[in-house]
């Protein structure tokens, strides 16, 4: 008993399991793409964070002088 299977099926199997992949590559990419821009947000709110931390920091120095000046009158 032989087992014949025909071409066409054989040509077909692996276009199959090739579109599988093409769409989860395509699944994931868009993944990623939405990560990055997820991490893109996150990084800005941290520099905005940062910026506003110096800004603070700046204001409690300068009211340390203005309370060491004061305090010499």
């Amino acid at each position: 008993m032989s087992f014949f299977v025909p071409i066409e099926f054989n040509v077909c199997i692996p276009t199959v399991i090739l579109g599988f992949y093409v769409i989860e590559n395509k699944k994931l990419t868009a993944k990623v793409d939405g990560q990055q821009k997820q991490i893109s947000r996150i990084t800005d709110k941290v520099m905005e964070q940062s910026y506003t931390i110096d800004q603070l920091q700046e204001k409690a120095t300068d009211l340390g002088r203005l309370e060491r000046h004061l305090g010499r009158e």
